[in-house]
């Protein structure tokens, strides 16, 4: 096997539930520091191959590599901790806890229940492990806040914040560790223009400051072309094109399956 280098690989992978096939032998290749993203119609299977890359669902065959080693029967906690970070659509913060508390909760990854993590965050520490981890988080935490214009937000509970605010920090949390590969499925989903906007710049701004790959499943397919090197279309769970972005925008086949002929 070749030395790693951070190289994503898909080969030949296939997904199924019971009848139902959500990926049919898909082939997809993520360079170092590229921008992929990903298009298609509703249920062609999206979601799904980043699920399948990011440990929550196992692929029934194929492979997934990445750094030069098979990850397609690893845990999300582990995919994290060789630096595969992974964002929802739907968001996971905890509303009733502030945004600087959220931050700790991306970096002390070993308190994983949900009562672990709350007591953590509060206050209720056990043992000098911990409290070291909890120092070290919400060092780089308030740094990160800082830098990214959320200083002064640090101490005000996530609910109260607008839905757009909570999309950038759920971005800014997946990278308070800063991943290899970055997992992104729809970011823009429910905010306004002026918020994917913002979303766009600090997503570019983070990618060229720390190195890291990402692949992102968008609808907003302006935004997302404005974004990615590399565009592959999927259609009912397969590889309908790869290339460019104006190289799938003006695919025929793509604009026929995606936008209607």
């Amino acid at each position: 096997m070749s030395e790693p280098d951070g190289r994503l690989v898909c080969t030949d992978v296939k997904l199924r539930f019971g009848g139902i096939v959500a990926l049919d032998g898909v082939h997809m290749t993520v360079e170092p520091r590229e921008v992929v993203g990903i298009i298609g119609p509703n249920g062609s299977g999206k979601t799904s191959l980043i699920n399948v890359l990011s440990g929550y669902y196992r692929p029934t065959s194929g492979s997934v590599v990445f750094d030069g080693r098979r990850i397609d029967r690893h845990r999300p906690q582990e995919l994290r901790r060789r630096g595969i970070a992974r964002v929802f659509q739907n968001l996971r913060l905890y509303n009733g806890l502030t945004v600087l508390e959220n931050m700790e909760l991306g970096l002390v990854q070993d308190m994983s229940s949900a009562l672990g993590v709350v007591r953590a965050t509060c206050g209720s520490i056990v043992g000098r492990r911990q409290t070291k981890l909890r120092g070290t988080a919400r060092e780089r935490a308030s740094a990160l806040l800082s830098e990214n214009g959320f200083g002064a937000l640090a101490a005000i509970r996530v609910g109260s914040l607008s839905y757009g605010q909570r999309k950038e920090l759920e971005l800014l949390r997946a990278i308070i560790e800063p991943p290899r590969l970055l997992l992104l499925d729809e970011p823009t989903s429910g905010v306004a223009h002026s918020d994917a906007d913002v979303i766009k710049e600090r997503l570019l701004a983070w990618q060229a400051q720390f190195g890291f790959a990402v692949v992102i499943v968008e609808h907003r397919l302006g935004w997302l072309f404005d974004v990615a090197h590399r565009v592959v279309a999927l259609s009912s769970g397969t590889l309908l094109a790869e290339g460019s972005p104006e190289e799938v925008a003006a695919d025929p086949v793509v604009r026929s399956a995606y936008v209607g002929s």
